[in-house]
């Protein structure tokens, strides 16, 4: 599929729980019939995004993205309504973690880095409200970061700290 940008952001479109692609909020693809489309209407360039999969009923799960022109992260049902919009300066790369060891306890967590202040910003995911609470200081720096991911090792089952 082709990207279309416009002037009112991208919506992503999820065929029977596959994200195929990211088109303007302003045109749908003629042929297509999406199960679901994600566009705030405060959107402006959605162009990563993770899934947050709810353990105890996977159809409260919520689609999560970085919108760097919107100053944003929009958090999305997976009927595609909004939930929440998360203000953060440029948000970049996005990924989510379940099971993260957080204070004796073990949370979903959703990190971004923030471009605008070259920082990396993290998030608790509350299970009842499916929406982002901070959960860093702001102090995770970073100098340019145009990527990022949370790192999980399958074989030891650890997140490594350096």
């Amino acid at each position: 599929m082709k990207h279309v940008l416009g002037n009112r952001g991208r919506r992503f479109i999820l065929f029977t729980g596959f994200l195929v692609g990211a088109l303007s909020c302003s045109k749908s693809p003629v042929g297509v019939n999406p199960v679901a489309e994600y566009c705030d209407p405060a959107a402006r360039d959605q162009d990563d995004l993770c899934f947050w999969i709810n353990p105890d009923n996977a159809s409260r799960s919520t689609v999560i993205t970085s919108d760097k022109k919107a100053d944003a992260v929009f958090v999305y049902d997976l009927q595609g309504n909004t939930v929440q919009r998360f203000s953060t300066h440029k948000p970049g790369n996005i990924d989510a973690r379940h099971g993260f060891p957080l204070a004796g306890r073990q949370v979903d967590i959703v990190a971004w880095n923030e471009r605008g202040t070259q920082t990396i910003v993290v998030c608790k995911v509350n299970p009842l409200a499916r929406q982002l609470e901070r959960i860093d200081n702001g102090t995770i720096h970073t100098r340019d970061a145009y990527g990022g991911a949370l790192y999980h090792s399958i074989r030891t089952n650890r997140c490594p700290v350096p």
